[in-house]
């Protein structure tokens, strides 16, 4: 056989079944590396090997001995039987009976030092073992018993156990897995390797060991989180332009908050000031705001719009349920009519016009709205997002010059819009594509 390598497929090592591999392809593993990825979801700790004498009845144990008297009985009922005599190092006898397993007579023989993993039960003067699961012992070291034991996700043909067994012989290879995290990460954070981290979850020997394995684990997830969002950020910076820029109105703003029937909060002015400072430059904005239930975020967001609005621009606020929709329609929509009747008192404004757009809009309305925005007689449009309607949606995701309501490309027809998703990543929804591509000439 070739040396092994990462890439090595499965099915050119692994001495088992079509049915099998078929299995292993349906779970995403067909490959070495693939299979050593495939982590234990929990453990079970059977590190102490007992007596039978020394074991609580009826609760699940390892104990080590001599198999003796093997035999297959057959029921006449046709149900399948192995019985057998099992010795501890003690000497403490218990029989042992096996259910509709005959293979087992082919596993076993008599004088076999073998660990038995179940639960003691006592009839009479008996103490009794019933379709324990077994391990040869002595050869080689213990793999379903004597240690913290992987439990593995199962399919229907794959069996955790069947999965031990066979990572004990790709167990040499685990050395071979690249590392993907920078040594200085490592040493600052005092992190395991990868070899180790995967070694140490496979083969455990210490609790201790599996928590700083799966501490490593999510330091890595967040570590290339943060990395890839890095990146998309650089990436956004360079799609600079002057046509993005939208300037802070503060005498606006001022009259904004005078209109209200309350007076924001001082978190609520410095969100506002620093988003409306990152909207006067040449690039895409991304900024998270991220507050509590009731802190003022949707409030944040209105007076952005007013001040994009004040400037002939578009917005769009994208949500994550109809009926969020439907209540932001009503309530943002009532702050920038109340604010527009304000100022009209000294300036002559154009009334600001609302769309709401969501997966239960008639088509022919969905179309007009469409045609609307195009056409500049909307201001905004508040839209329901959702992940099954990803494509669909995608042209209410940004702001560009075109005037095409076609699918992936923006309705939006004034170049300097504004865009806003309101908790859209705690639902599991993250922006399309078209949405990003659109922030050359608009803000998210």
């Amino acid at each position: 056989m070739s040396k092994l390598t990462l890439s090595t497929p499965l099915s050119d090592i692994l001495r088992t079944t079509k049915d099998h591999l078929d299995a292993l392809r349906e779970m995403g593993i067909s490959t070495v590396e693939q299979l050593l990825l495939y982590l234990p979801r929990a453990y079970e700790d059977l590190t102490t090997v007992q007596t039978l004498t020394s074991t609580p009845l009826d609760t699940k144990v390892t104990v080590r001995g001599v198999v003796s008297s093997l035999k297959l009985i057959r029921t006449r009922n046709r149900k399948v039987l192995v019985q057998a005599l099992f010795t501890d190092q003690e000497g403490a006898i218990a029989h042992i009976t096996w259910f509709n397993q005959p293979h087992i007579m082919r596993m076993i023989k008599d004088g076999d030092d073998v660990a038995l993993t179940g639960k003691i039960t006592e009839s009479g003067y008996k103490l009794q073992m019933s379709s324990p699961q077994f391990e040869l012992a002595g050869r080689r070291p213990l793999v379903h018993s004597g240690r913290l034991v992987p439990m593995y996700p199962s399919h229907s043909l794959i069996s955790t156990k069947w999965l031990r067994e066979k990572m004990v012989l790709l167990k040499d290879t685990i050395d071979l897995l690249p590392e993907t995290l920078p040594a200085e990460i490592l040493k600052e954070e005092n992190l395991l390797d990868r070899c180790s981290t995967i070694r140490v979850l496979h083969f455990p020997e210490d609790p201790k060991e599996v928590d700083r394995a799966l501490d490593r684990l999510a330091f890595e997830e967040m570590f290339h989180v943060q990395r890839d969002a890095l990146e998309r950020k650089r990436e956004m910076k360079k799609h600079t332009s002057d046509r993005i820029k939208i300037p802070m109105d503060v005498e606006m703003i001022r009259k904004f908050f005078t209109s209200l029937k309350f007076t924001p909060t001082g978190s609520q002015k410095i969100a506002i000031y620093e988003i409306l400072k990152d909207m006067e430059l040449s690039e895409p904005m991304s900024r998270l705001l991220e507050g509590d239930v009731g802190s003022g975020k949707t409030l944040v967001a209105t007076a952005v719009m007013a001040n994009v609005l004040r400037h002939g621009g578009q917005c769009a606020l994208m949500v994550p349920t109809e009926v969020l929709a439907r209540q932001h329609s009503e309530s943002i929509g009532k702050t920038l009519i109340n604010f527009h009747t304000f100022i009209q008192k000294t300036k002559k404004t154009r009334l600001p016009s609302i769309a709401l757009l969501t997966g239960s809009t008639p088509l022919s309305e969905s179309q007009s709205i469409k045609r609307g925005i195009a056409s500049d007689r909307r201001d905004r449009a508040i839209q329901r997002s959702q992940a099954g309607h990803c494509r669909r949606t995608a042209s209410l995701r940004g702001c560009t010059e075109t005037a095409s309501c076609g699918e992936g490309k923006s309705a939006f027809s004034r170049h300097d819009g504004n865009t806003h998703s309101q908790d859209a990543r705690a639902h599991g929804l993250r922006p399309s594509r078209s949405f990003r591509s659109s922030g050359k000439a608009g803000k998210s």
